[in-house]
């Protein structure tokens, strides 16, 4: 659906091109008036949360659902007429601005809940519901993980949830995962009646979009966690090197752990307090100042604290931000220790730099920190 006019002589664009009937869209035509500023912010008010979006997101589920059928069965002939009505409704929501009442999609051709047979249905409306049960576009497509990651997180702990209670029920079975249990034969009445209880919260027939998905995942595979995996930070160079105590540790850890807390509670309180930046700044510096002080008290040397916060803080996976708010100012002398005093900084040129960033030019340069001088030493 879309305004492009196009000329190719790719042979695989050509191949697949679908040759279909040209649709034309009957509409309601709006009132011609001049429009006034009211009728403006009118027309604004009328297009907050359309629905442009969601119509186009059914259609998209309905391409796939239709994949899942061959061509030429009912199925697959009734979703062909209801995506070309697609672009009827997605034109209709963008008349809503202009204040024309249009007719929206009809909710059982993607709600699950408006096809349930109830016991009141006559055989030919039960029979209808039947069918829409088999072709209702409820869900996205798989491939829109990709595009919503709110729906990719729910589809994995929707998918962990299962495949754990496939392991608690059927574990016997040597199966461990809900795909185990698909493949597995033959089934047990249990397993049967469990698969056919278990939904998917995304589409997986193989519409065109779900197999490049499927291409793209199979082909890159752990390569971006491979890529950018970071080598193991070797956090000896913050260190002083000074033994210390297993009850000073234990302290700390304890203060530390106490941190963590009140940090989360912290966090949680900014969002709901309406504060301005310095108050926050403000509230931070206190909180932290205090922490400094109860380290102090369990270890007044320096040296051994930066040490004991260090092996805290860097063997975890968890944020660093405790090391750097009790032994900041140590940590920064380790360094600059270990490094010679030398310290490496950028410099604004004039002429022809080493690089540039945002439109200026820049060279490298380092200085011994000590050193009274203002030059840079290339």
């Amino acid at each position: 659906m879309g305004d492009t006019n196009m000329d190719t002589d790719n042979p695989i664009i050509i191949r697949n091109t679908l040759n279909s009937p040209t649709i034309v869209c009957v509409q309601r035509k709006a009132e011609k008036v001049i429009p006034t500023e009211e009728d403006i912010i009118k027309a604004n008010k009328l297009a907050f949360n359309d629905d442009i979006g969601t119509v186009t997101n059914h259609v998209t589920s309905m391409i796939e659902v239709q994949a899942g059928f061959e061509p030429g069965t009912p199925e697959y002939e009734t979703l062909s007429y209801r995506i070309m009505c697609g672009q009827l409704f997605q034109q209709n929501t963008i008349d809503r601005s202009k204040g024309i009442i249009a007719k929206p999609m009809p909710e059982n051709w993607y709600s699950i809940r408006n096809n349930l047979i109830k016991d009141s249905d006559d055989l030919e409306t039960a029979a209808k519901k039947k069918f829409n049960q088999k072709i209702v576009a409820a869900n996205k497509p798989y491939f829109m993980t990709y595009v919503y990651p709110s729906l990719r997180t729910q589809t994995n702990t929707y998918n962990t949830n299962s495949n754990n209670g496939a392991l608690m029920r059927f574990g016997s079975y040597g199966i461990r995962s809900f795909e185990d249990l698909y493949n597995y034969e033959p089934k047990t009445k249990e397993m049967i009646e469990c698969l056919r209880l278990h939904g998917e919260m995304v589409g997986r027939n193989a519409c065109v979009v779900n197999k490049i998905c499927w291409i793209f995942e199979d082909v890159f595979d752990g390569y971006l966690s491979k890529k950018y995996k970071q080598p193991e930070f070797d956090y000896s160079i913050l260190k002083c090197n000074v033994e210390y105590s297993k009850k000073n540790y234990a302290d700390i850890f304890a203060l530390y752990k106490e941190y963590q807390k009140r940090v989360e509670n912290f966090q949680k309180k900014k969002r709901t307090q309406k504060l301005t930046p310095l108050e926050n700044y403000e509230k931070k510096n206190v909180f932290v100042d205090w922490f400094k002080k109860e380290c102090e008290i369990v270890c007044s040397n320096e040296y051994e604290l930066c040490d004991i916060v260090l092996d805290i803080c860097y063997r975890t996976e968890k944020s660093k931000q405790f090391a750097w708010d009790i032994c900041g100012d140590v940590i920064l002398d380790n360094l600059l220790r270990n490094n010679g005093g030398v310290i490496h900084f950028p410099k604004l040129v004039n002429g022809k730099g080493e690089f540039e960033y945002c439109g200026e030019n820049f060279v490298m340069c380092k200085k011994v920190i000590g050193v009274d001088s203002n030059d840079c030493v290339e």
